[in-house]
């Protein structure tokens, strides 16, 4: 039997099996090549119980990693597009530095599509003009048919455009979204009231070297777990949770 070739010495790493977060350190190794899936190399000498545990830590890092690739392969023509169409509202229309903590002590209510939203609407209209509203693009609607305009929307989805979204009355005050959004959102509200993130776009690195940092918060998972990072930014306090039934899993 031919001994594998091994890769060059800059791509090996060294991972010890007692590490106490597996997934982190599978995470970081998958990250090292992001266009290849690695090759894994296994002795006779692995110890059987610690071999099995970063199998079970692998296995779902692997899958996660494939469907993200496979994703971006299917996508990713879109998502460029979108980001070279925005490029000139995220360099002129960014989050502002200063809104860090400007809502401080303020109640936030984060409202996302779900079953539970429609359940809660009315008690959350009796209270709208107690708390800060942010709204997932999903939501904006159902907020709508209850005389709620959401202080903040979120949409940072390369497939939802604004057509989908928004309401015809109570539209939101504000539009926060991400360079993927499709570029109709720049004409749906005025620009004075739509705020660009940062994300995970190559093209943002290279924004970055040009004098274009990145800003302060980026866009998450969801729309609605960015509102949620939105809310915490901006420092409201409490922060209460509106529908969004099926947003979140045990990873985030």
């Amino acid at each position: 039997m031919t001994r594998p070739r091994l890769p060059p010495t800059g791509m090996l790493e060294r991972c010890a099996l007692s590490t106490p977060n597996p997934s982190a350190l599978v995470e970081r190794f998958l990250r090292r090549d992001p266009r290849h899936l690695p090759p894994l190399y296994v002795t006779a000498g692995t110890d059987g119980s610690a071999y099995a545990a970063i199998i079970e830590a692998t296995h779902p890092a692997l899958e996660s990693a494939h469907g993200t690739r496979l994703t971006r392969q299917k996508d990713g023509f879109i998502w460029q597009k979108h980001v070279l169409r925005n490029a000139p509202a995220y360099i002129g229309q960014r989050l502002p530095a200063a809104w860090a903590g400007a809502l401080h002590g303020l109640p936030a209510f984060i409202c996302g599509a779900g079953p539970s939203l429609d359940v809660s609407l009315p008690a959350l209209a009796a209270a709208a003009d107690r708390a800060v509203i942010f709204s997932a693009d999903s939501a904006l609607r159902a907020l709508a048919r209850h005389g709620v305009a959401a202080d903040f929307a979120v949409s940072i989805d390369a497939a939802k455009v604004p057509e989908k979204c928004l309401p015809s009355t109570h539209l939101p005050v504000r539009a926060v979204l991400a360079s993927v959004s499709p570029s109709a959102w720049q004409t749906a509200l005025p620009a004075a009231q739509t705020f660009f993130l940062s994300g995970p776009q190559v093209t943002h690195d290279w924004f970055a070297t040009r004098g274009v940092p990145r800003t302060a918060l980026a866009v998450a998972e969801s729309c609605v777990c960015t509102a949620l990072r939105l809310a915490h930014h901006l420092g409201c306090d409490p922060i209460y949770l509106f529908g969004m039934d099926l947003a979140f899993d045990p990873a985030n």
